[in-house]
């Protein structure tokens, strides 16, 4: 059995700040989808709104991730610091949210020059985006969830 993906992962690394940032969203991105499972495919519909991306930190090392519909657009980084400053950071050009590809994104932000900078680059879902079912990752969590359930 495989499964794929039909969303789009974005991973933010965030550099340049002198201290936390405590929010970050992707804004001007559709948010409902149409499904189509005869094609395995997912489509945005909807008018253009916002994704709060979750955080988690690695190795002391903090990142910000969202899951989005597949579509392309010109969207919006916004995110507010600890001390409740808020940068707007636009991208330059169309971005293409892909079934099943995640965007590597870079924020960096220079605070002394007032300057933001947002760059991305595509690659598969960093699981690969496909995993069998006799995959040792597979078995270990479905233990885990079988365990957690009793």
């Amino acid at each position: 059995m495989n499964f794929k993906h039909l969303m789009s992962r974005v991973v933010f690394d965030v550099t340049g700040l002198s201290e936390d940032v405590v929010s970050l969203s992707l804004d001007g991105v559709r948010t409902k989808t149409s499904v189509d499972f005869s094609k395995m495919s997912a489509s945005a519909t909807g008018d253009p709104g916002a994704i709060k991306a979750a955080s988690s930190s690695s190795g002391g090392k903090k990142t910000w991730e969202l899951i989005t519909v597949p579509q392309s657009c010109v969207p919006t980084v916004k995110l507010v610091t600890a001390s409740g400053k808020e940068y707007v950071i636009p991208a330059s050009d169309s971005l293409s949210f892909i079934s099943g590809r995640e965007i590597s994104a870079k924020v960096r932000i220079i605070e002394s020059m007032g300057v933001c900078s947002f760059s991305a680059s595509v690659a598969p879902w960093s699981d690969g985006g496909k995993m069998k079912f006799e995959d040792k990752r597979w078995r270990d969590l479905a233990f885990t969830r079988n365990r957690q359930i009793h």
